[in-house]
């Protein structure tokens, strides 16, 4: 009889350690998943609601200056770039300090650009 009780005591004991196994190892999963979801939160948090910016009218505008001087062979890539802005209401501006190469051809041939005289020059 003492064998029997000895032997449903350690099934028992056998059960709860299995239980509290699986228990804790569920909560250390449950855990786990949870910290993924928070730094994945805490990392989009600081875009959220930018969508709201890009929607409202009374966002101020901006002005984009973007300096060029030699750079014929990226400058219509670039400012192709920057005219994608998802801001409301934006100009780029592109300063040619005198490039020595056709960087204002290349603009000009890609946006039908006109040129506009150096004031100072004349």
């Amino acid at each position: 009889m003492e064998d029997s009780i000895r032997a449903v005591l350690d099934a028992f004991a056998l059960f709860l350690v299995g239980y509290f196994l699986v228990l804790n190892s569920s909560y250390l999963l449950f855990s786990g998943l949870a910290a993924v979801q928070f730094f994945r939160y805490f990392r989009r948090v600081g875009y959220a609601g930018h969508e709201d910016v890009f929607a409202n009218p009374k966002t101020p505008g901006v002005s984009i200056l973007v300096a060029a001087y030699n750079e014929e062979a990226g400058v219509v890539d670039n400012v192709r770039a920057m005219l994608c802005l998802r801001y409301p209401l934006f100009e780029v501006v592109l300063v040619d300090d005198g490039s020595a190469d056709g960087t204002f051809a290349a603009l000009r041939d890609a946006f039908d650009l006109a040129e506009i005289p150096n004031m100072q020059e004349s």
